[in-house]
């Protein structure tokens, strides 16, 4: 019976294959006028059905859809070593936070690296950036700060891993983290960033903001204003010999 079982989802796993990119199809999905179906995301790359050539229809393949919540998926890192199957409704959340799911390097690098190696892959790679062990409250020292360059390191805390990066863009300068874990979490972390005063003419400053999603465009980011900002004429109050110090931590808060 278990063998029966196997290959009907067998068979159903089949069906429920996109002919374009082979990746299994969930809601919603797509038909054109002669039957053929094409997952969300090649119906938004392309005009007309890649198997017949002829335009799809305006309607949706509510069929399929009610079937494939009906079916146990394997995640789409299955390659990469994860092990998970599950219904449909809840793959897109897993996918999201699939240790196994890959994410691009902060540097000037074109490799992508899952959550597990993405670390080792920085220590070994990007040595004269390198990779912090953060406690829940550091003190950071950049030697020889310049505001014309960007500074990019990975930050891991005790399970969690962190992008922070710190550049200057007309005037402005900008300090982001970004979070690497699951889209559900990103609002449930934030950082925050305060200088100690340099005399008596300098006040002290804190600033707070929630950390990014590693999946959003950094510049989108600036262009959003949804990271601490300060302007460069402001910071060189706590420039000291071109030393940039400054308290630095991260806290979950929900």
């Amino acid at each position: 019976m278990a063998n029966v079982s196997s290959e009907i989802r067998r068979v159903l796993l089949t069906v429920l294959e996109c002919q374009l990119c082979m990746e299994y199809m969930l809601p919603p999905i797509y038909i054109c006028v002669k039957g053929h179906n094409i997952c969300k995301s090649c119906r938004s790359e392309i005009e007309v059905c890649p198997t017949c050539i002829h335009k799809f229809a305006p309607m949706r393949c509510v069929s399929l859809e009610k079937l494939s919540l009906q079916v146990d998926f394997p995640c789409t890192n299955r390659d990469s070593g994860c092990k998970k199957t599950m219904r449909g409704n809840s793959l897109t959340e897993h996918q999201s936070a699939c240790t196994y799911g890959t994410y691009s390097c902060p540097f000037d690098c074109p490799r992508k690296c899952n959550r597990l190696t993405l670390i080792q892959h920085v220590k070994n790679e990007h040595k004269q950036t390198g990779t912090e062990t953060l406690c829940s409250d550091s003190y950071i020292k950049i030697l020889n700060y310049s505001l014309t360059k960007t500074y990019s390191d990975v930050i891991a805390t005790n399970i969690e891993v962190f992008i922070r990066t710190i550049t200057v863009i007309n005037g402005i300068w900008y300090f982001l983290v970004q979070y690497t874990g699951p889209l559900r979490n990103v609002g449930r972390f934030s950082y925050t960033i305060s200088f100690e005063p340099r005399g008596s003419h300098v006040e002290s400053i804190s600033m707070t903001h929630l950390c990014q999603s590693i999946n959003d465009e950094v510049n989108e980011i600036y262009s959003a204003c949804k990271c601490i900002m300060l302007p460069v004429q402001v910071l060189k109050h706590y420039l000291n010999a071109r030393q940039l110090s400054y308290r630095f931590r991260i806290v979950r808060i929900r």
